[in-house]
């Protein structure tokens, strides 16, 4: 039985795109992924039996028996990415009411902003926001954009000049702000993990 894409890809994404025999990712080396125990051995299509591997590992690799290093570093692995997956899936959870009280003081601070008619004086009307605008910023809050950058980044997108545009410019650039705002944060994050000591993961995980 082959195996499917989607196993595939969580393998890979689980070991970080990188070569669990070499240690090479990326683009500088085709990964595919391999079977910890061969499949002629006895050995499953399962996430506890699946490592990444670079094509050249993969060629170089023999039937035999893997090390039983490898075997439980694997099965470690695997169990330390279903608990982040189990933690993550409980915070998104426990996020839904936040989110929704979040979600409604972004609608609240866009809606007190008006056009400003040719004549100077401003619209009764508020300033254009499209029906999916809710889920977009949700998606940025999901990502870690806090609400404080949203609505500061209102602010932003309010007051900047915008001339002959369509009614959803402003959304438009309200929305690369945040892009260009989580980038930057998300930056800094991979920074700190780069930085952080062997054997200290703890000291980044969410309580």
């Amino acid at each position: 039985m082959s195996i499917s894409k989607r196993l595939r890809f969580e393998i890979l994404r689980r070991d970080n795109h990188t070569c669990r025999y070499c240690g090479r990712g990326a683009p500088d080396v085709p990964l595919t992924v391999d079977h910890v125990v061969p499949l002629a051995l006895g050995g499953l299509n399962d996430p506890t039996n699946l490592v990444t591997a670079c094509a050249e590992c993969n060629a170089g690799k023999s039937s035999g028996v893997a090390g039983a290093d490898l075997v439980a570093d694997v099965k470690g692995d695997q169990s330390k990415w279903l608990e982040a997956i189990r933690i993550a899936a409980e915070l998104h959870v426990r996020g839904r009411p936040e989110r929704r009280d979040e979600l409604d003081r972004f609608e609240m601070d866009w809606n007190e902003w008006h056009p400003v008619l040719a004549s100077g004086k401003k619209s009764k009307k508020t300033v254009y926001l499209p029906n999916n605008a809710r889920d977009t910023v949700g998606r940025f809050l999901e990502l870690g954009l806090p609400i404080e950058e949203v609505l500061r980044l209102i602010r932003v997108a309010m007051q900047a000049k915008m001339h002959g545009y369509q009614e959803d410019a402003r959304f438009r650039y309200f929305v690369g702000c945040c892009k260009n705002v989580l980038a930057a944060i998300q930056s800094q994050a991979q920074e700190i993990i780069d930085n952080q000591p062997t054997g200290d993961s703890d000291s980044v995980r969410p309580n």
